[in-house]
């Protein structure tokens, strides 16, 4: 990573989720269209690719899953702790 900007996909991991087949790979979306972006995409082209590439595509149990964020909004109707 130069500049804290990712300069690949393994500067995009932001972790792994665990479900009951195993545990997956977790990217952070946006600094993945940042990746992309940098290569030379415009952001638009950046969103198509990634949807089809990255979002669309199944690899098996270990696909992995990208972080959108988390807001207020979607929090809405959650249960209080």
């Amino acid at each position: 990573m130069t500049d804290g900007m990712p300069d690949s996909i393994d500067d995009c991991l932001i972790g792994y989720v665990e479900r009951y087949d195993g545990t997956f790979p977790l990217y952070d979306r946006a600094k993945v269209l940042i990746m992309m972006v940098r290569d030379g995409r415009t952001h638009e082209e950046a969103l198509e690719f990634y949807d089809y590439n990255y979002l669309g595509s199944w690899t098996g149990r270990e696909t992995p899953g990208y972080f959108i964020g988390i807001t207020e909004a979607s929090l809405t109707g959650l249960p209080e702790t």
